[in-house]
């Protein structure tokens, strides 16, 4: 028996399926526009990496493409927006599938573009000798060639489908939020996916074509949409009805101003964005990563915004008033920024994670990104849907004012952009370029109040106006600005939070001393002195110091000179400090060429001038200002030797400068028989990774040496041909003086010293290596995606080096004449000068072990092997060590004294005062002896022959140190020296603003003669210093004691014991004033109160 057959559907019933089915049309019309912001993000990065591999990594350059690429948005919006208002009003999503195929054609014809522009670009670069003018001049013309036309088409996508999908003026604004949020939401989404895999897992080529198929993807759904649209009666959009014109007209002449403040809102929200990047980057780090997060929360804010701006939009339109709210807004937040953001290398240290995984610092450095930017983003993803509402009152111009709104908007963020990167952060300063934002946002409020206010009159208008202005300048230089925390900031808290831990980041940097600071065109570059040590940062991590990394800046410029015959012409990629080149300099080189691409790294390298040898002044130095790989690609210069120095490749864009393209630009610049010297780091760096860019290297240069410089830092080193040296050559070469006595600072002034440094041959590395199957290359730079997630892995270093260490080769593999012979007592004691140099103390003990085996009479044998075994924290070694020392020099003191000192550690003062002072018999202690010796006998209850000693060190230069003033000013006041003790503490008060134990001293002392008035400003100045201190509320206390205020007395030592509950003479003094009875009920109320608050 046959089913019964269906009775036809209702009109009712089919009516509502095509409903359906039409709402789900354009369900998929609207994800499409999601993917197409996704792709336009993905195009925006891939094309301005692959143009940056031309014209360099520089601000000019990062500018000018980006104004390009921006620019032809504009332009797209602009064109298209006015060509759609007259034509077909149903032709929209047809022109969008059209514009959208066009782009993905484009994404296809790219490649070879870039390949030809290179041509016509660096003749011209060349030729004007690496000049910026002509670098931005020429990446201009060369970036709108290829840029231009796919940006325009992009463009004009916004416009046609907003277009086509507003069906009436009502619905206007709501869809307008839709389409800006959904689109806005996909770029958030293609930043996160081009990051995080596209670039890592497929590279660019790769990703780039699978952008364009998706593009030409859309482009022929949109069509099939398109067709089917039309099918189920998608009728075109109507004129306004005359309610709805009414309802929505604009103000007279209204028009014009707000395309003025919301051009003026683009400039602001750009250079915000511009801005806060460079300033979270000191927070959370400048890894790809890092800076992906920062831009996916902008958008995703922006994005978020579109969405409030729907809501708000579907209950009522847009107001004129409601623009004005959100731009003081803004500049209200702009300006709170500023001390906001000084706060957040705290917030940091404070929730940084445990476990230091990836995953787990991404969550943090995208929490922190949130809380600052998350609002103001917000309420420019409000903005633009609201404005666009203002300006689109007009239905049959709707096309022309939305893309005119979005062109003047995206000129205003071009010249943000361009301006925030040329002029306000080089010249200003970040805290000046965000308050240049905000006060723009607020002169757009204040020209819309102006120009569409009737009341009250103009000129009363515009004086209130300026008024406003003038106020927020105001604030912002008394109060906002100088709150912006540079050596905080210049921390780089994200490299190592554990470290202040303890304490906070400004009370952790506050004991250097800043010496210079910018915020250049690149990054924000600083030099900083504590103590001895003067270290350059860049974007908060030190990139070179008069410290251990002498030795790799030292050693990059001699092992590969050494090993050409006869250098002449050389080239250093990275200033940093400058020893690098200035220690080039110290062989007989004619040219001396460095590529740096931070003018303010250039200027801050002349604060290590008594280390570099003064290298900006040497006639032989030419530094560019560029980029090195642009350097390398438009220079006609051959050279001798190319040292290239970077930073550390887990930086953005660092990882360029270690693949096989950027090898291939170097040895085209290498003169016959020429040498390369790369640097490479073994901390923080996955073993895989450091293979790679060893296997990288190799493949380059057939002929590879590697060099230990410093523990955890390799020199690569190769040639086309072999560069074996001799021991008899390198002598020859160093018995130069200039060049022994630059090793000599390096602890390498003999050839079989410097011998000890080589690792590894060519068949060493290509042991090591032989795993790696591929190269680091510039289409997959997967360094740069790997190293950020090695940053806080624990080990990395010990796992590279113990692994390379398997791998080393003898000495006699790069010098044939080598004769282990030459390792005699002298070597020996200089190679343990070495390690202990290189802070490698288990071969310096090593060293110093085979010294006293070879020598076992010599007293110094026995002395370095008991100093290193001191640093080893192995006592029992040190003490038979400087016995035999003492026995084999019974008149040198030394060996005694450090006996004597390890005696005193280990409880055995008996033992030691009788070892000091046979060592005192044997000869005048100097000043470190000295003070040592007043320690020691302060500590042994003998004040006089402290103070005898104490004075001994003072009178040899011991005032330099204020903890030798402190301890002699405290023995004095034992003996009751008290004349002796205010001169002393006078001067080094005087010498010592800043130590708050010197003014605490001479106030105990006054105390001990009872000079109670005379003592109180001594404890002030303690607290000014040292606000925490509880002895100085306890001497305060005394001091008032002593004048006869019990209550005040009480007072004060109430307030030491808040400060030190535990602060036993505090408490007990206060009791005994309680016990007394003579302090009425409120006034020990009042003691009480404070002593809990």
């Amino acid at each position: 028996m046959q089913p019964e057959a269906s009775p036809p559907a209702a009109p009712a019933d089919a009516l509502l399926v095509r409903s359906g089915e039409l709402r789900g049309v354009l369900r998929n019309v609207y994800a499409c526009y999601f993917l197409s912001g996704a792709l336009g993000l993905i195009y925006q990065v891939l094309w301005l990496r692959k143009l940056l591999l031309v014209f360099g990594s520089t601000v000019h350059a990062v500018s000018t493409v980006l104004t390009v690429f921006f620019g032809g948005l504009a332009l797209g919006s602009w064109l298209f927006g006015r060509l759609i208002d007259r034509r077909r009003l149903d032709a929209g999503l047809r022109w969008y599938a059209l514009l959208e195929l066009g782009i993905g054609v484009y994404a296809f014809v790219t490649l070879p573009l870039f390949d030809m522009i290179q041509g016509v670009y660096i003749p011209i670069f060349r030729d004007s000798g690496f000049s910026p003018r002509v670098l931005v001049g020429a990446s201009f013309a060369c970036s709108a060639a290829i840029l231009l036309l796919p940006t325009v088409l992009m463009g004009g996508t916004f416009p046609l489908l907003s277009r086509f999908l507003i069906r009436t003026s009502g619905e206007r604004g709501v869809k307008i939020a839709s389409l800006y949020g959904i689109n806005t939401a996909g770029a958030m989404a293609g930043t996160l996916f081009v990051y995080y895999a596209g670039l890592p897992v497929l590279g660019l080529t790769r990703t780039l074509q699978c952008a364009g198929i998706l593009n030409l993807g859309i482009g022929m759904l949109c069509l099939t949409f398109d067709r089917h649209l039309q099918a189920l009666g998608f009728h075109p959009a109507r004129a306004a009805s005359q309610r709805e014109a009414g309802a929505s007209a604009e103000v007279p002449g209204a028009a014009r101003w707000l395309f003025l403040a919301f051009g003026l809102s683009g400039f602001s929200a750009m250079v915000y964005e511009v801005a806060w990047t460079r300033a979270l980057s000191l927070v959370v780090g400048s890894s790809t990563y890092a800076f992906c997060i920062m831009l996916a929360t902008f958008l995703g804010g922006m994005a978020l915004g579109s969405g409030l701006a729907r809501r708000h939009l579907r209950r009522a339109a847009g107001t004129i008033g409601f623009f004005i709210a959100v731009e003081l807004a803004l500049g209200a937040y702009g300006l709170i920024s500023i001390p906001l953001f000084s706060q957040l290398p705290e917030w940091l240290v404070t929730l940084w994670p445990l476990n230091h995984s990836f995953t787990a610092i991404s969550w943090l450095q995208f929490s922190l990104c949130s809380f600052a930017m998350l609002m103001p983003t917000l309420l420019m993803g409000v903005l633009f849907p609201v404005v666009s509402d203002l300006l689109t009152s007009r239905f049959a111009r709707l096309g022309q004012r939305l893309g005119n709104a979005y062109a003047i908007n995206t000129l205003g963020g071009i010249a943000g952009s361009f301006l925030s990167g040329f002029v306000l952060i080089p010249r200003w300063g970040l805290p000046w370029a965000i308050v240049c934002a905000a006060l723009v946002n607020l002169l757009a409020a204040a020209v819309l109040h102006v120009s569409l206010n009737r009341n009250p009159g103009l000129v009363d208008r515009m004086a209130a106006g300026a008024a406003w202005l003038g106020m927020a300048g105001a604030l912002s230089a008394l109060i906002i600005v100088p709150s912006w925390k540079r050596q905080v900031f210049a921390a780089g808290v994200y490299l190592n939070p554990e470290a202040y831990r303890a304490t906070s980041v400004a009370k952790g940097v506050a004991g250097s001393t800043l010496l210079f600071y910018r915020d250049s065109l690149n990054a924000t570059v600083s030099v900083h002195r504590l103590g001895e040590t003067i270290f350059l940062k860049v974007g908060g991590k030190t990139d070179a110091s008069n410290g251990i990394d002498m030795g790799t800046q030292v050693l990059s410029a001699h092992i590969p000179l050494l090993l050409h015959p006869d250098p002449k012409r050389v080239l250093v990629i990275g200033l940093g400090s400058g020893v690098t080149l200035g220690h080039a300099g110290r062989h007989p080189v004619t040219a001396l060429h460095c590529a740096e691409i931070d003018e303010a790294v250039i200027e801050g390298a002349r604060f290590f001038k008594d280390y570099n040898y003064g290298v900006h002044d040497d006639p032989r130095t030419r530094i560019f200002a560029a980029d090195g790989r642009n350097v390398l690609l438009a220079s006609p210069e051959q050279y001798d030797v190319i040292i290239s120095e970077p930073s550390n490749p887990w930086m953005a864009g660092i990882a360029y400068l270690f693949t096989r393209e950027f090898y291939g630009l170097a040895k085209q610049r290498l003169a016959p028989g020429g040498v390369m010297c790369q640097w490479l780091q073994l901390y923080r760096i996955f073993p895989s990774d450091a293979k790679l860019m060893l296997k990288t290297f190799h493949d380059a240069f057939p002929y590879v040496s590697v060099w230990s410089s410093v523990p955890g830092d390799l020199l690569l080193v190769g040639s086309m041909e072999p560069h074996t040296t001799s021991v008899a050559r390198l002598r020859e070469r160093m018995a130069n003086p200039a060049v022994r006595d630059a090793l000599a600072t390096v602890k390498v002034d003999r050839p079989e010293l410097l011998l000890q440094l080589f690792w590894l041959g060519n068949r060493e590395v290509e042991q090591l290596t032989q795993d790696i199957f591929r190269l680091h290359e510039d289409d997959q730079p997967s360094v740069e995606f790997n190293a950020p997630r090695s940053l806080y892995a624990e080990g990395a270093f010990q796992l590279n080096y113990g692994g390379l260490e398997r791998f080393k080769s003898a000495p006699a593999a790069i010098a044939p004449d080598y004769d282990p012979a030459l390792e005699n007592g002298e070597f020996l004691r200089s190679l343990a000068l070495l390690w202990g140099a290189r802070e490698e103390l288990e071969r310096e003990l090593q060293a110093d072990k085979r010294l006293v085996e070879l020598e076992p009479l010599a007293g110094d044998a026995w002395m370095q092997l008991g100093q290193v075994s001191l640093k080893m924290r192995q006592p029992l070694r040190a003490a038979a060590a400087f016995e035999h020392a003492a026995a084999l020099e019974p008149k040198d003191p030394e060996a005694r004294r450090l006996l004597a000192k390890l005696r005193w550690e280990q409880g055995l003062a008996d033992e030691a005062e009788q070892l000091y002072r046979q060592a005192a018999v044997l000869g005048p202690p100097a000043e470190t002896f000295a003070a040592e010796l007043g320690d020691f006998f302060a500590f042994r209850k003998v004040p006089r022959l402290a103070a005898e000693y104490y004075r001994s060190a003072l009178s040899q230069g011991g005032g330099s140190r204020p903890e030798l003033i402190l301890a002699f000013g405290n023995t004095l006041k034992e003996l009751g020296a008290w004349q002796e003790t205010e001169q002393l503490i006078g001067s080094g008060v005087s010498a010592f603003p800043s130590e708050a134990a010197l003014p605490l001293l001479m106030g105990e002392a006054l105390l001990a003669q009872r000079r109670w008035q005379e003592a109180l400003p001594w404890f002030q100045r303690t607290l000014a210093v040292s606000p925490k201190s509880a002895d100085a509320y306890y001497g305060l206390g005394r001091a008032a004691l002593g004048l006869g205020g019990r209550e005040e007395a009480a007072r004060q030592l109430a307030r030491a014991l808040r400060v030190d509950p535990y602060h036993v003479e505090a408490a007990r003094l206060l009791q005994e004033l309680r016990r007394s009875g003579t302090m009425d009920s409120s006034d020990k109320a009042d003691a009480t109160n404070d002593q809990t608050r």
